[in-house]
C-alpha cells in the first residue's frame, strides 16, 4: 500500500513524534510512504485532488527514525493524485497553525474530504473531526459525564461562573492543547481572575468548567477503533 501521512510541515517533525514513527513502521512492513503538508493540496477539477508529497519507499539502509526524516527532508516533493494513495492518515495538530497559518487546519480537513470521494480511506475521519474541532462538542456527551461548563469571552459571565461554582474553577481555551493557558482558580487566585480570562481570551473563546476534586487522581482516556476500545 501507499501510506500518506497529512502533516503540519515536514521540517517541523522530529524523530520522536509518533508520526514519524507510525511512518518507520509501515517501511518495515514493505509498505510506501509519503509525508504531505497543509499546504501542498492540489484542487484539479471535476472533485480530484492531488498534492506535492514527498514519498519514500522500503529500504534496508532506513535504519531507525532520524535516518527516515533525513531521507524524506532532502527528498523533493513530486505531485500525487490521490488515485495512487490507498490510505490516508490524518496527523497534523490544528494548534500549530492556529495563528501563523489559521486557514491550514481547515484546508487540510476539506481536501481530506474530497479524497475520501475518491475512495482514499482516511483515518480519522474528516467530518467527524470538523464536527470536533474545539472542546464544545463535549457538550454533546451526557451529562453524567462531563463537568459544569461554560463557554464566552466575557469577565463579568466567568465571575458569575466563579461565585456558583464555590470559588473554584478551570479555565482554558476552547480550541488548545498540551496544557497551554489552563488555569486553576480558587478564591486564593481571585484577584487574578481578570488578568488569566485576558490572555486566554486574545486567541478565541474560552471555556470555564467546575474542579472535579476527583481529576488529582489522573484520568482515563478511550481510543476508540471501530467502535471497540482498544487501549486507555
Amino acid at each position: 500500500m501507499k501510506i500518506a501521512f497529512v502533516i503540519n510541515q515536514t521540517h517541523k517533525e522530529e524523530a520522536s513524534f509518533t508520526t514519524t514513527l507510525l511512518a518507520f513502521r509501515a517501511l518495515q512492513r514493505g509498505h510506501d510512504i509519503c509525508y504531505i503538508g497543509l499546504a501542498d493540496f492540489v484542487y484539479l477539477e471535476e472533485e480530484r485532488v492531488a498534492a506535492h508529497a514527498r514519498s519514500v519507499a522500503p529500504s534496508p539502509d532506513i535504519k531507525d527514525t532520524k535516518q527516515l526524516l533525513d531521507i524524506l527532508r532532502s527528498t523533493a516533493k513530486l505531485r500525487i493524485e490521490m488515485d495512487h494513495i490507498d490510505v490516508m492518515w490524518l496527523r497534523f495538530d490544528p494548534v500549530l497553525d492556529m495563528i501563523g497559518r489559521p486557514w491550514a487546519a481547515t484546508m487540510g480537513l476539506q481536501f481530506a474530504q474530497l479524497a475520501q470521494k475518491q475512495n482514499v480511506l482516511v483515518i480519522n475521519n474528516p467530518h467527524a473531526l470538523i464536527d470536533a474541532e474545539n472542546k464544545l462538542y463535549l457538550e454533546n456527551f451526557p451529562e453524567e459525564v462531563r463537568p459544569k461548563t461554560m463557554v464566552t469571552r466575557s469577565y463579568e459571565d466567568v465571575l458569575q461562573f466563579f461565585e456558583e461554582q464555590d470559588q473554584h474553577i478551570i479555565l482554558k481555551p476552547l480550541k488548545g492543547s498540551g496544557g497551554k493557558n489552563v488555569f486553576m482558580v480558587n478564591k486564593n487566585e481571585v484577584k487574578n481572575l481578570k488578568q488569566i480570562v485576558e490572555v486566554i481570551c486574545r486567541d478565541g473563546y474560552l471555556i470555564a468548567q467546575e474542579y472535579l476534586p476527583e481529576a488529582q487522581k489522573g484520568d482515563i482516556r478511550f481510543f476508540p477503533a471501530g467502535w471497540r476500545t482498544c487501549s486507555c
